[in-house]
């Protein structure tokens, strides 16, 4: 008789058997990946084209460097094998982390860095924290940075291969590479740690003898740039024997140190040739004639030959003391009360005797003095008088210092609208060969791109500037301050492990100078820095290190906004790591007397998230009260679109802070209303202090103020709801520590975490923009990076949005450019599909389409505007969009149209506010600051003219209810995103346009005549803007499924 098997002993025989298949599947995977890296191994090093290294790859001499995809036929025997059975392995299992890495080392070694970059993400989502996923992530965001040119894919890779160094301190491959990875972003300091180390602890001779010598080239650069830098001045006597006027052949000793002679000449030389009591030191007077003429004749620099041969030069002796003694208390002493009096005393002495070439350098350190002692208004002022004057005499040296300090004075007041005075600045140096002020001058371009949000074009200065500091002689200072520029750009973007590195680096180059102040500062943002990024007792390090340096330094009324930065930041960072607690922060007291709107909204946001550390919630929540209202003070200076960006950037941290505490105690509303408040691009509804900038500001009212303003958003919010009825807002807010959508409805408000790290979605986010804006770009690839985005981003607000007909994203900074029309849902629907999509900049004004009529009819007032580029050289010809704009035209019986020679910029502009409807065919072009729409010369020229935000001025768009840019890349300023200053479509929806259409990249003009058809036609059936969009888009797919083609265009407005 058959014995009975009970149901559990059956359950339990059949998960054994199916463990047991399982195992022997896993060693199957495993037999297979270890032969596909055996054949990986060997294709990397003969020939070995890629710097860093693979695991378990020997050592081989870099031969060639490739710098994009290998072609099929230059592959390896070796390297096609391994392709071969890495796509066998990759058909058997394609969501495994072994074969996703498999196929993505087989990628790196073809340098196709994009399905790479695809591979890892998808691996690192199964492994977070793999140090190996890391590492091979890094590679590929490395490749990508080297074949592009592309500084945030090399900072994604540092960042990437530390957190794996982190993990994994003493592996010799992870540092390697990150010290390959540093060379290349300029962190040599790094870069030779990591090559020590590896040289040290690395068994594999090769690998051993190419990291020390790295390491030795490195400190080669490093010492012979000290030593360009590090020898004492020539004394007056020296100076004077040595360089003669006559023989420009003896000039060159102290050509490279030029600029330095002036400020020694300054501090020096002139108070001993023109002494008060004794002889005059004759010496000292040869080397000033001397040096005059050099600057004369090799700089077209007249001031210190003016100064010299001026009536009166032989009654100097007070004016110089005077002016002596301001410059060593501004540059050496940084006794700026010192300073500004005894350049007063100068300035007068020298307009007594009519010597005018000193009374404007007594003025300028006057200048600098107001400037370093946050006299925001006063030193605006004097630099505005100060550069009136130069405009009348040949000082470069004096014009290009003063326009920069003239910048510094505009930004104090809150004025970010100064950039004009950098350019100015960089160009009089240049004219000049003044190489220490245009490398200061660079780097003042840097850090205000970086502060506007152009990383790219800020890293483009900050790397030049970095080329030309260890290529020249200047004060070290200038690399310092270089340096802790690049710092700031890599804060905005929360790469914390490069903000060390570049800390570091800065640091180095002035740990033995006479400035403690300078020197504690970046101590404390290192440790700042330090502690972002996970190491503490290296932050507890330099918090110590700053202390000393402080301890040391007798206190004075102009750096007490210096001195309270540094005690409010220890104060923190005391607090975090268990040593102090917020009582150390300054007094009320000490507060009551700060003017510096920075340095106050510095204070209540450091003491906020203090106060937060600590539990303290309601205490954390009134401090970011405070720093907000100095921010929305701050707002009321801006004039521009470009001040208001770079405001943001700059004031963002305790507006997200102050959100982050409202949502963990439950307060939706109101962090949605502070969350608006901070997004809002309208000038800022908060009176001014006092009734004008750069008073002494006073708290209470400001606060008062502000509890209106948001008062009145919440309920602009709740006014919102009714409107949307079958339409869903979607919002994302980057916090500190996380990404948060918002999805509001008609029923209420909704908010969800994004389970996943926000940097890491920011990376595969660009990522998938890129893969969809390249039309060669793998099919697979995109699905899987698209389903992944999907999963991440919309799943867990899906519920919320299933009933939206339509939904309306407003995206945050760091996410803007995701394509979210090509993201696929489990189902394999493209989200489009389910929903229209428009991008909107704020939810406080947000209507319907449909409740404001139809956007376009029969009846409409169209102009088209269309421009093939045939009559321009260099430019392609677009030959069908002439036709195109005819065949649009043929739809509207009132449609104007203006083609080729027509379409001038002056034509145009005429037209367009009487329009109701613009399109726009032809090319888009950029110049790295700005993307413009071409249009033909004007009458007289031979010049194209063109379209851009800035040309658009002041015009009065109000009657145009649509506007489509239907060329390359419209949407995008410098960064590709549509809320960049310089960006077309911020422009003309601040002008009053009602709804933008504009690609993200370069599209198709064939294909994008077809979709353009479509577009117009569902507008004319009665489709909203979005929903036309959307038809036009899934018409255009079922012909071209790649994205490239169908999702470029994208729908914006605010009605």
């Amino acid at each position: 008789m058959k014995r009975r098997i009970g149901r559990g002993a059956w359950l339990a025989m059949i998960a054994a058997c199916l463990l047991a298949i399982a195992g022997r599947s896993f060693e199957s995977r495993l037999r297979g990946s270890a032969r596909a890296d055996n054949l990986l191994e060997k294709a990397y090093s003969d020939p070995r084209t890629l710097e860093l290294r693979l695991r378990g790859a020997a050592w081989s001499l870099l031969r060639e460097r490739a710098s994009g995809r290998i072609r099929a036929e230059a592959r390896s025997a070796d390297l096609l094998r391994a392709e071969a059975e890495v796509a066998r392995l990759y058909q058997a299992n394609p969501v495994g982390t072994l074969e996703l890495r498999d196929r993505g080392r087989a990628n790196l070694l073809e340098w196709s860095f994009d399905e790479a970059l695809g591979d890892f993400h998808l691996a690192l989502a199964h492994e977070p924290e793999s140090p190996e996923i890391l590492n091979d992530l890094a590679t590929a965001y490395y490749e990508r940075g080297e074949a592009q040119g592309d500084w945030e894919s090399l900072v994604d890779a540092y960042e990437l291969e530390s957190r794996a160094v982190q993990a994994r301190s003493g592996d010799t491959l992870l540092l390697f590479n990150r010290a390959v990875i540093a060379k290349r972003l300029g962190m040599y300091g790094q870069s030779m740690e990591d090559w020590r180390r590896v040289s040290e602890l690395e068994k594999e001779k090769g690998w051993a003898e190419e990291a020390r010598s790295n390491f030795q080239q490195l400190a080669a650069l490093q010492k012979t740039r000290l030593e360009k830098n590090g020898g004492p001045l020539l004394s007056a006597r020296e100076f004077a024997d040595r360089v003669q006027p006559e023989d420009p052949t003896t000039w060159k000793e102290v050509e490279p140190r030029v600029e330095e002679y002036v400020s020694e000449a300054t501090r020096s030389w002139l108070p001993a040739a023109f002494p008060r009591k004794g002889d005059a030191d004759e010496s000292a007077r040869r080397a000033l004639k001397a040096l005059a003429i050099v600057l004369e004749r090799g700089h077209g620099d007249r001031w210190l030959r003016d100064l010299l041969w001026q009536p009166g030069s032989d009654s100097l002796a007070d004016a110089v003391a005077s002016l002596s003694t301001a410059a060593q208390a501004d540059w050496t002493q940084q006794n700026y009360s010192l300073g500004r009096a005894a350049a007063q005393d100068a300035r007068r002495s020298f307009a007594k005797m009519g010597n005018r070439a000193g009374e404007l350098r007594a003025a300028f350190e006057e200048l600098y003095a107001s400037e370093f002692a946050d006299m925001g208004t006063v030193c605006s002022r004097q630099a505005s008088q100060l550069q009136s004057a130069l405009r009348e005499v040949s000082y470069p040296w004096l014009s290009a210092q003063t326009a920069l300090e003239r910048y510094n004075c505009e930004l104090e007041t809150g004025n970010f609208g100064a950039s004009e005075f950098l350019r100015r600045a960089r160009q009089i140096s240049q004219a000049a060969s003044y190489a220490g002020i245009s490398l200061r001058a660079l780097n003042f371009l840097a850090a205000d791109r970086f502060a506007r949000g152009d990383l790219a074009g800020g890293w483009h200065a900050s790397s030049d500037g970095i080329r030309e500091f260890w290529a020249g002689s200047q004060d070290l200072t200038y690399g310092y301050n270089l340096y802790t520029t690049v710092e700031f750009g890599v804060e905005v973007r929360n790469s914390w492990f490069s903000d060390v590195a570049y800390g570091e680096q800065a640091l180095s180059l002035v740990e033995g100078n006479q400035k403690p102040f300078a020197r504690a500062e970046e101590h404390l943002a290192l440790a700042k820095a330090s502690l972002l990024a996970k190491s503490p007792a290296v932050s507890l390090e330099h918090l110590r290190a700053a202390e000393s340096l402080i301890a040391d330094v007798p206190p004075s009324s102009e750096t007490s906004n210096f001195r309270m930065d540094i005690a409010t930041q220890s104060a923190y960072l005391q607090a975090l790591t268990g040593s102090a607690t917020a009582q150390i922060f300054p007094a009320p007291a000490e507060i009551s007397q700060v003017e510096n709107v920075y340095t106050l909204g510095s204070y209540y946001t450091t003491r906020g998230k203090t106060l937060a550390f600590e539990g303290k919630v309601e205490e954390a929540k009134s401090a970011y009260r405070s720093a907000v209202a100095l921010a929305e003070h701050a707002r009321r200076s801006l004039s521009s679109d470009a001040d208001r960006l770079a405001w943001r950037h700059s004031w963002t941290e305790p507006y997200l802070l102050w959100i982050d505490l409202e949502l963990k105690t439950g307060n939706t509303q109101k962090a949605l209303a502070i969350w608006e408040l901070c997004r809002n691009s309208d000038p800022a509804v908060l009176p001014l202090a006092n009734g004008s900038r750069g008073t002494k500001l006073d708290a209470s009212v400001m606060e008062n103020s502000l509890a209106s303003a948001l008062a009145a958003e919440e309920a602009r919010d709740a006014q919102v709801r009714p409107n949307l009825r079958d339409d869903a807002l979607l919002l994302f807010t980057r916090l500190p520590d996380r990404i948060v959508a918002w999805a509001i409805t008609e029923q209420g408000i909704e908010t969800s975490v994004i389970p996943a790290d926000a940097s890491d979605v920011v990376m595969q986010g660009r990522l998938f923009r890129e893969l969809c804006a390249r039309p060669s770009s793998s099919m697979e690839q995109v699905s899987l990076q698209g389903r992944s985005l999907y999963s991440q981003l919309i799943a867990p607000v899906e519920s919320q949005l299933r009933k939206a007909k339509n939904v309306l994203i407003e995206n945050d900074d760091s996410l803007a450019g995701i394509p979210f029309q090509a993201l696929i849902a489990p189902a394999g629907k493209y989200f489009s599909d389910e929903h229209a999509i428009r991008y909107v900049s704020g939810a406080r004004d947000v209507e319907r389409e449909s409740a404001s009529g139809a956007v376009v009819t029969r009846e409409t007032k169209m102009l088209l505007v269309a421009n093939s580029g045939s009559s321009m050289d260099g430019v392609q010809p677009l030959d069908d969009v002439v036709a195109e704009a005819r065949s649009v035209s043929y739809l509207f019986p009132r449609a104007e149209v203006l083609v080729e020679r027509q379409a001038t910029l002056s034509a145009v502009m005429k037209k367009m506010p009487q329009a109701e409807s613009v399109y726009f065919v032809g090319h888009a072009v950029s110049d790295g600051e700005r993307t413009a729409l071409l249009l033909s010369s004007e009458s007289g020229s031979s010049q194209p003219s063109l379209l851009t935000s800035q040309s658009l001025g002041n015009s009065k768009l109000g009657s145009v209810r649509l506007a489509v840019l239907a060329a390359c890349s419209t949407q995008g300023g410098t960064e590709r995103s549509s809320d960049e200053a310089d960006s077309l479509v911020r422009a003309l929806l601040g002008r009053g346009v009602r709804h933008v259409v504009a690609s993200g990249w370069d599209v198709d003009s064939q294909v994008t005549s077809r979709m353009m058809d479509a577009f117009y036609k569902n507008l004319l059936r009665g489709a909203t803007v979005s929903e036309a969009l959307a038809g036009a888009e899934a018409e255009t797919r079922r012909a071209t499924q790649h994205p490239y083609y169908w999702a470029s265009f994208d729908a914006f407005g605010n009605n």
